[in-house]
């Protein structure tokens, strides 16, 4: 293996005695000790990574007594897209249990190291993992850059090779493709792997594509082999879900979704789409129960708490609409209460408009009918605040709802349908759908209320 020597590398572990064992064996395979980082909390893993290209990042899984720990660092390195196309991750854990491998296999690092760990198997995997990168490389950047004729061109070439690197190089392809809606080539380039050691990686991936064509039957024959995938499992159970919410099957969705969570509970999203379902269903009370389950993990992995407390917020307030007249203050109470757990907080421009409109609907559910100038003239502000302002579920919902009251403030849904109409679209259609099936129950409630009260 070539010795890039010029690009540093990163051993995030707050074991100090794991730490230097590490860079002692990195040292050994050749790299130069002035080129071997050490970070002792995520933390400082995320000031080093923002300011150097890593070539490898060494993290150790359990970070927990300084916070974030691997599986939450590796989260957010993503999402900030921290780290180089090309860097190696390789996640070092002494808990090779099934629910961390699927939790971080949805991250995609590049390999495991299990404690104890031996040179001679950090030699061997690293020396792996970093020739494979090194290979992919032109490729990583490609897609990074999103420039899908110069990477199917350069990958083309590393695709009529042999072994691991050409078998990589058709997943990424085929990944790109997806992105691209080139779902035709994607299936070409997967079908080129159903013989292979990623014949399951390629039937969830083409899996997926089939679902965001709506090709429903598809779905269920190509996720069925793969439930009984140890470490694909969670994620298949998910896309089963997702195509049961299409064909409106909401009993096989929820259930799916539910088998999901309890082989993958960490993160938040899966907690999301069970909350639609139920929603769609109009069970509020399982909704509920389901985000508070989701807010708790969501503090374990130090996530964004405020999009699941103003959705549970929300929730509450449907409580307190369909609630009798001598129940509703009590579930108005607990609304403020919930409130209170964004307030005092920087937040972006999406929930500052989330918040104004839940404060509007508690005030028509008090008797009293809010100022939609001020609101109009507020919403402005925020979606002008940032060049790519995104509606998202709950802020959808809310506008829906004060839009459906027949106490609502004139011109909103004039306004409304304005910012709708102008707004990017970037949502799965899962969750387009129940959202669409729990307005009309949302509505219908709401007339029959109001057709009783009379």
């Amino acid at each position: 293996m070539h010795i890039d020597k010029s690009r540093p590398i990163l051993i995030v572990d707050d074991c100090a005695v794991m730490s230097n064992a590490l860079r002692g064996m990195l040292q050994k395979m050749g790299f130069r000790a002035d080129q071997i980082d050490l970070a002792d909390s995520a933390k400082i893993a995320l000031t080093l990574c923002a300011a150097k290209n890593y070539q490898l990042l060494l993290l150790d899984f359990n970070l927990a007594s300084h916070g974030m720990n691997g599986y939450q660092l590796l989260t957010t390195l993503r999402e900030e897209q921290s780290l180089a196309a090309d860097c190696v991750t390789a996640v070092v854990t002494a808990d090779a249990s099934l629910e961390v491998v699927r939790s971080f296999m949805e991250l995609e690092p590049d390999g495991y190291l299990v404690k104890p760990i031996s040179y001679q198997v950090v030699s061997q995997r690293l020396q792996e993992l970093l020739q494979l990168k090194q290979r992919l490389c032109p490729l990583l950047l490609q897609r990074r850059e999103q420039n899908l004729p110069t990477l199917l061109s350069r990958g083309g070439q590393l695709a009529r090779g042999q072994g691991v690197t050409s078998l990589k190089a058709r997943l990424l392809m085929a990944e790109a493709c997806i992105e691209a809606a080139d779902y035709d080539r994607a299936r070409e380039l997967l079908s080129g792997l159903k013989s292979t050691s990623l014949r399951n990686r390629a039937r969830l991936l083409l899996a997926r594509a089939e679902l965001l064509q709506e090709h429903l039957q598809s779905v269920f024959t190509l996720v069925r082999p793969l439930q009984d995938d140890p470490l694909l499992c969670s994620e298949a159970l998910t896309l089963k879900a997702e195509a049961c919410v299409q064909l409106q099957q909401l009993d096989l969705a929820l259930d799916s979704i539910r088998q999901a969570i309890a082989l993958c509970p960490r993160g938040t999203k899966r907690y999301w789409l069970q909350a639609f379902i139920e929603m769609a269903g109009f069970d509020l009370v399982s909704a509920q129960e389901t985000v508070q389950r989701g807010l708790r993990y969501a503090r374990h992995m130090q996530q964004d708490e405020i999009p699941l407390q103003q959705l549970l917020a929300a929730l509450q307030l449907d409580v307190a609409e369909f609630a009798t007249p001598e129940a509703r203050q009590e579930h108005l109470t607990r609304y403020r209460s919930l409130s209170k757990g964004w307030q005092g907080q920087r937040l972006l421009p999406m929930a500052q408009s989330i918040d104004a409109l839940l404060q509007a609907r508690a005030d028509i559910l008090c008797g009293t009918k809010p100022s939609v100038d001020d609101l109009i003239e507020l919403h402005r502000q925020q979606s002008g605040a940032t060049q790519e302002y995104q509606m998202g579920l709950v802020e959808e919902m809310e506008w829906n709802k004060l839009i459906a009251l027949p106490e609502q403030p004139e011109r909103l849904p004039e306004y409304y349908a304005a910012i709708k109409s102008s707004l990017p679209r970037n949502r799965r259609q899962t969750f387009q759908t129940t959202m669409s099936v729990y307005m009309e129950k949302w509505r219908s409630s709401v007339a029959s209320d109001r057709a009783y009260a009379l």
